[in-house]
């Protein structure tokens, strides 16, 4: 179960590590988050019986830069594989005799043992490589960490706004991750229709969470009276010349009426 523990109180019941939520303006809704979690001194998440503060969220959004997710931090994935690059050694980084007798030099020139080789690559990593801070994430990037990233707890992401974001594509990552996708259009998070029951829609404070995605299909079918028969989402828009946009709309009103 996901609970949000803010003024509304959200709840989730069906959470199991993935859910897409209509919300109007995420950017409002996450700034909500921050406060009433400010505010009253408690971790505003709950999933199952952990509470998760907002600060230990990843909040990816189409602003994310890859040096958000790929950088020279301690436990960063990016790091460790060059440290466990096997050419990642001094003796093939530098010249050690040529360091030893520089060092040497200098310390016979003031006539005490004065300075010593810190031979520790580590900590010379940025002074070797640079990274461009201009680059924005995309889906290939943002997949990439997924898989690679090595850690012992669940971490949770919330992303906001992401056009190429889809559950069937994140569903393989919920043994490591919890994600919450924010977006307009929860359609457009789906492959199939049958991945409505990983959605839910907010709407004037109110929260409506799909457990059962054949009756909003039936909805969908009588609206544009044309059969899904189990056909992808982008097919069935496809097929039926429907506005997914239109569609959504008036789904939506339909399901808050």
């Amino acid at each position: 179960m996901l609970t949000f523990k803010n003024k509304n109180e959200y709840e989730i019941k069906n959470y199991k590590g993935l859910i897409a939520l209509d919300i109007d303006n995420a950017d409002i809704f996450i700034r909500d988050l921050f406060s009433w979690e400010y505010e009253n001194e408690t971790k505003v998440l709950k999933i199952d019986n952990n509470d998760i503060s907002i600060k230990d969220v990843l909040i990816v959004s189409p602003t994310t830069k890859i040096v958000d997710l790929f950088n020279f931090t301690t436990k960063n994935i990016f790091l460790k594989n060059i440290l466990n690059d096997e050419n990642w050694n001094a003796e093939n980084i530098f010249n050690i005799e040529y360091l030893k007798n520089i060092k040497d030099k200098m310390n016979n020139n003031l006539n005490i043992n004065f300075s010593e080789l810190d031979m520790d690559l580590t900590k010379i990593i940025k002074n070797i490589f640079s990274l461009n801070e201009q680059l924005f994430i995309n889906e290939n990037i943002f997949f990439k960490w997924l898989e690679e990233n090595q850690q012992n707890e669940f971490k949770t992401i919330i992303l906001k706004n992401i056009e190429w974001i889809n559950i069937n594509k994140l569903f393989p990552f919920t043994s490591k991750y919890n994600f919450i996708i924010l977006t307009s259009n929860i359609l457009k998070c789906c492959k199939n229709f049958e991945e409505l029951e990983l959605c839910g829609i907010v709407k004037n404070n109110e929260l409506i969470t799909i457990y059962d995605s054949k009756p909003v299909i039936k909805i969908i079918e009588n609206y544009s009276n044309i059969s899904i028969n189990n056909q992808e989402i982008n097919l069935y828009i496809k097929n039926s010349q429907t506005d997914i946009e239109k569609l959504y709309f008036w789904l939506k009103n339909y399901l808050f009426q």
